[in-house]
């Protein structure tokens, strides 16, 4: 992706979002369930993803890429410094040995325990492939240690990147008290400003079941919202019924526009035809009422399909 992309991406959450549920296509269930039960922290743990990638492919040379570099000739200068160490030290017992070894080093290092106490005594120390086992150890261990330092950094980084996009991708984080989408203000919803979503999606996904047959439900807030007939329960009506239509009763700082929209977005589509069982486990329902015609939507039109969200 080229660098125009990522600076438009990072300062509209719309298109953040849509570059998250991209992703997503090619993850599994249990993704998708970080993000439908905790989409902040989910959006947040993409960050270091996508910080990477911006790093390597926007600033070749710089950034991430300069670090590992750093730390592969710290590695170099270390693997250098071991193994002169190694051929330097001379002394009859591994146990005297290994603490003339570790005065050489001028660092702190993980040292390996090739040998047992008991074989100290009978160790051959000019041993070629004792010589080249101690020094491959001590290279794991740098290299694990480097590691380290490298994923730190990167957390890092991707840390501070969102302390200073966050307020730009997530604007308001409330979300839809069905179907748990995220409101679409890209700023906080301040008194007397209502949530809104552009697209509802199946309420399956907020974890709606209907009573009686357990079936998960696919219809979408908008749809529910119109109808003279339909109730929902939930802990914020102490699990008494309360007509769908009748929302604000409960949720005063939201609007649903009450549509008759018979069909959910394609992407939802897919994402809920393709993990319904799953779905519906996660619900302790049936998937029974997942369309067999959703079938039809596959992961290329799921894909185009976020171009208007």
């Amino acid at each position: 992706m080229s660098r125009g992309h990522y600076s438009k991406t990072f300062n509209d959450k719309s298109k953040y979002k849509a570059m998250v549920l991209k992703r997503l296509l090619y993850e599994n269930f249990a993704q998708y369930k970080s993000y439908l039960e905790d989409p902040v922290e989910c959006l947040e743990h993409w960050m270091s993803k996508f910080v990477a990638e911006h790093c390597e492919d926007s600033y070749p040379g710089t950034t991430l890429t300069q670090i590992e570099k750093l730390l592969q000739k710290e590695f170099e200068k270390c693997v250098t410094v071991v193994k002169s160490a190694i051929e330097n030290t001379c002394c009859p017992k591994y146990s005297d040995w290994i603490g003339k070894f570790a005065e050489k080093i001028p660092f702190n290092i993980t040292l390996p325990h090739l040998l047992t106490e008991e074989s100290y005594s009978v160790a051959r120390l000019d041993d070629t492939t004792f010589k080249k086992d101690f020094l491959r150890n001590i290279e794991v261990s740098l290299e694990i240690k480097l590691k380290e330092i490298y994923e730190e950094t990167k957390l890092q980084i991707s840390e501070d990147m969102w302390d200073r996009f966050k307020d730009i991708l997530l604007g308001c984080t409330a979300c839809c008290p069905f179907c748990e989408e995220m409101c679409s203000s890209g700023e906080p919803c301040g008194e007397g400003v209502y949530h809104t979503v552009s697209l509802h999606r199946p309420q399956c996904l907020g974890r709606y079941t209907w009573v009686d047959s357990k079936d998960i439900v696919v219809e979408v807030c908008s749809t529910l919202v119109k109808s003279e007939r339909t109730k929902f329960r939930n802990s914020h009506t102490n699990e008494e019924f309360v007509y769908c239509k009748d929302y604000k009763s409960c949720y005063a700082d939201w609007h649903i526009e009450p549509l008759d929209i018979k069909n959910p977005p394609k992407y939802w589509k897919y994402v809920t035809y393709t993990f319904r069982e799953d779905i519906a486990k996660w619900c302790g329902g049936s998937s029974n009422s997942v369309p067999e015609e959703w079938k039809k939507v596959s992961e290329e039109k799921a894909r185009e399909s976020i171009r208007v969200f």
